[in-house]
């Protein structure tokens, strides 16, 4: 197998003039990205750094991240992505955890760092560093890649650490999006999470062109879609709903916009039949996947995104990768589910992480004997082996009557209204021992709490009706970017 740094080394010699990254102040071309990555590698063992390391970075989506990314594995260190929201008492403690042998931050977030640091400059980063061929090291399979922070359902971050080989495997194998080296792939997650540094690292593996915009604001997304004649975007669906507006407001188009990544849920209906409409010839794809199976985990592929065909489909999170297995299982114990049955979903993965950093306490409560990962996501398999997923265990109501209530149905349901941009279903305490249904909806169109309830009851069953709905300016999230339903229940009428 072909790894991604052999194939950046590959691109390098046989397109080095062609552009790799865009970032928001310089471009890189194939050639100059190879060299500025050795050049890290040989700042990185100046400092100090070698095998098993790590290596912090802190900062925004930027040109400087894919060059300390290939710096980094050609020391065979491992790059921890640190998230910038977590302000400095957070981050304080994730650095006390990760005890880097170097922290990389942009000149925006330097001020965050409490420690010894260094901030990239250069044009591109350490372009006017020396090589030293003695400090590229060659790689182990079993090399620790990459260490990623994430919240969960708990808030308390835990670091995932993914090694080399089935990090590679599962970035350079064919996807349903069919990135060429005449791509360009917009990247708009954050690069300190796995879904952004998995989308820059599929770039990479197949010789596309990445583009960082500068904001995220709509017109600036858009903008970067028409300026840089983007094919490939990774985009949660309020994304999408968002530059469909965009482009609504000011009539342009993205004729060159070929496919559409989409993560966080599944694509509401009529979102879907409205982007097909507005992006012609643009294909989807839904991803499906956790940060410890080692990222990817399922595809909803273009195939399946038919608007002539069953529903279901469109609501499930799709087949399994190669090397992904699921398992549905009653919850609670190792009884697998029939088809169609709800339960746990377990995950076997060929890519999964070694464990949580420095805590295999958590490791062992999250993997089984066998090595898979319960999940913490209520879902089922049906006939033609297709996941969907009810939702997280932790969120679902349950009603005084003794109903459950899976938040991302009510969710579902609630999205397919027409000027609805997000929705959060949650539970709060109703006096008799169970709780009642509330939702927190943006909306760009003036709807009335009284409409979503009448168009929820219209649709569903009455006990997955939201009684109370809020209409807020943004929904609440935590550092991570997850919703965070413990500051919604504040809002909500007691």
């Amino acid at each position: 197998m072909t790894g991604i740094d052999e194939r950046v080394r590959d691109f390098a010699r046989t397109q080095p003039d062609r552009v790799a990254v865009i970032g928001t102040t310089t471009s890189i071309t194939w050639g100059e990205l190879d060299a500025a990555a050795d050049r890290a590698a040989a700042f990185l063992a100046g400092r100090g750094v070698g095998p098993g390391d790590r290596v912090g970075w802190l900062g925004r989506n930027d040109a400087a991240y894919p060059v300390l990314l290939l710096g980094a594995w050609r020391r065979r260190a491992v790059l921890a992505g640190l998230n910038r929201r977590l302000g400095p008492s957070g981050l304080r403690a994730v650095l006390d955890s990760v005890e880097p042998a170097l922290l990389v931050a942009d000149a925006r977030s330097a001020a965050l760092a409490e420690q010894d640091h260094v901030v990239p400059d250069g044009d591109p980063p350490w372009s006017d560093g020396p090589i030293d061929a003695d400090a590229v090291l060659a790689p182990e399979p079993g090399d620790a890649a990459l260490l990623f922070f994430t919240s969960g359902s708990t808030g308390t971050p835990k670091g995932v650490l993914l090694d080399r080989g089935p990090n590679d495997a599962l970035c350079t194998m064919p996807m349903p999006f069919e990135m060429t080296p005449s791509s360009t792939a917009l990247i708009v997650p954050p690069v300190f999470h796995v879904a952004g540094s998995s989308w820059v690292q599929m770039a990479l593996a197949s010789g596309a062109t990445q583009l960082f915009p500068a904001d995220a604001a709509p017109a600036s997304i858009v903008r970067a879609l028409r300026y840089h004649r983007v094919t490939h975007a990774l985009m949660e669906p309020a994304l999408i709903r968002t530059v469909l507006d965009e482009l609504s407001r000011t009539g342009a188009n993205l004729p060159d916009l070929r496919h559409i990544a989409y993560d966080g849920m599944p694509i509401p209906r009529p979102l879907l039949e409205s982007a097909a409409k507005v992006l012609a010839g643009a294909g989807f794809t839904q991803a499906y996947g956790l940060t410890e199976a080692g990222g990817l985990c399922a595809h909803l592929e273009p195939s399946d995104h038919v608007l002539d065909g069953p529903d279901g489909r469109l609501g499930a999170a799709g087949r399994p990768v190669p090397g992904v297995r699921f398992t549905v299982v009653r919850p609670g114990t190792d009884e697998e589910c029939a088809p169609g049955e709800q339960g746990e979903v377990l995950i076997g993965s060929d890519f999964m992480m070694r464990g949580y950093w420095r805590d295999p306490a958590r490791t062992g409560e999250v993997l089984d004997a066998s090595g898979r990962l319960r999940s913490g996501d209520l879902g089922h398999l049906d006939e033609a082996g297709y996941l969907h997923i009810a939702g997280r265990a932790d969120d679902v109501i349950t009603t005084a009557a003794g109903e459950n209530v899976h938040p991302a149905g009510t969710e579902r349901t609630i999205m397919a209204l027409p000027g609805v941009a997000e929705a959060a279903v949650f539970g709060v305490p109703d006096g008799h021992g169970g709780q009642r249904v509330c939702a927190a909806v943006v909306t760009d169109a003036g709807l009335t709490p009284d409409e979503v309830i009448g168009f929820c009851r219209s649709r569903m069953a009455h006990h997955e009706c939201p009684s109370e709905v809020l209409v807020v300016p943004s929904l609440p999230r935590t550092p991570a970017g997850r919703i965070s339903r413990s500051r919604l229940r504040g809002l909500a009428a007691p």
